[in-house]
């Protein structure tokens, strides 16, 4: 899946000047040399190596945990040194994400990926005005800093019972302060099935 993701991204959009492909300790050493190989621009790297640094990590250990967990950690190194995007394994471009995402890389605030359903831990809202647009996690482009410091706090909410939507919720609240704006739905879509289509 990683490899077929990697590889329309490459057809359809174009190499990204770096690509950094965060390891979980699946992929396998034959695996990374296979990937460097193909992608020039390619660099896999390990997680806990990858996040070692982060202060959300040393404050919220338990996040190591879980899949989600260590994915949100993550996420909270965006932008890496300059404008970044994120991307989960399952996101497939195809022809016109060039045209589609073109605006997307001038702007100043994040553009996001609407999600197909309300995915959010409504624990974690303060109030429903923070709902709006349900932003998908597993696709974002950030060319500023984006404000983790202002919603990660509200893990603790969830420190006992920390669930898929959890992650997804502080990506959703920190992007909209950041002024995300909607990649256009009739072009960027988000199937039952949980993968990103980019046409």
């Amino acid at each position: 899946m990683l490899y077929g993701s990697l590889d329309s991204l490459q057809k359809m959009v174009g190499c990204p000047y770096r690509i950094v492909v965060v390891s979980d300790g699946s992929i396998s050493c034959k695996s990374k040399l296979l990937l460097e190989r193909n992608f020039s621009c390619l660099t896999v790297v390990e997680w806990d190596a990858f996040t070692a640094e982060s202060e959300w990590r040393k404050r919220f250990e338990f996040l190591a945990d879980t899949p989600m967990g260590r994915k949100l950690i993550l996420m909270t190194l965006m932008p890496l040194g300059g404008p970044s995007f994120y991307m989960d394994s399952d996101v497939v471009f195809f022809p016109g994400a060039n045209d589609c995402l073109s605006p997307a890389w001038c702007r100043r605030e994040p553009s996001v990926l609407l999600d197909c359903q309300y995915s959010l831990d409504m624990r974690m809202l303060d109030s429903p005005s923070e709902v709006g647009f349900s932003t998908n996690a597993g696709f974002f482009i950030v060319p500023n800093k984006i404000p983790w410091d202002l919603f990660m706090d509200r893990i603790e909410r969830v420190r006992d019972s920390f669930v898929p939507f959890s992650e997804q919720t502080v990506v959703h609240l920190a992007l909209r302060a950041a002024g995300g704006i909607a990649l256009d739905p009739n072009t960027v879509t988000v199937r039952q099935a949980r993968r990103a289509d980019l046409f």
